[in-house]
């Protein structure tokens, strides 16, 4: 993730996600995790997230984004389900989430059908700053940090 003012990479490229929790009987959280990279603070790297999710409302996706998502969801879903285990896995993820295991036959289908307008829709109705919960993991300070308030 760039910082978008001036260009400088804040967050760590290999601890940087996010991903949505199927719930059968509540809204679905979406959960954004980012490792700042050395030297970033705190709130340089919550702001330079909450610009990237601004831009999901202010910005439509891209056909190219849209396509690779498609395909990366697409390649995830096949791989999930290759093999006895997986299959037995979703199908009874499905049937305890849905109580129905042919809901998983529909999802395929749901994610390749979504449009940018749908994420647009989807971005406008559930970012928004004030459906936002930051929770901030700090590395524990040692003795000598607590005393003066910096690194030794």
């Amino acid at each position: 993730m760039y910082k978008r003012q001036d260009g400088k990479r804040i967050a760590q490229p290999d601890y940087i996600g996010s991903y949505g929790v199927d719930l059968a009987h509540a809204p679905a959280p979406l959960i954004v995790t980012a490792t700042a990279k050395d030297g970033v603070d705190v709130e340089t790297l919550e702001a330079g997230l909450g610009e990237v999710m601004q831009s999901l409302i202010d910005e439509p996706v891209t056909d190219e984004e849209l396509n690779r998502a498609k395909a990366l969801l697409t390649t995830s879903w096949w791989r999930q389900v290759s093999t006895v285990g997986g299959r037995a896995d979703t199908l009874g993820r499905y049937t305890t989430q849905f109580g129905d295991p042919a809901t998983a036959g529909y999802r395929l289908p749901a994610w390749q059908a979504v449009t940018a307008d749908d994420i647009t829709e989807a971005a406008t109705r559930t970012l928004q700053p004030s459906s936002r919960i930051t929770l901030t993991y700090l590395p524990e300070q040692g003795p000598e940090e607590h005393a003066s308030g910096d690194a030794a």
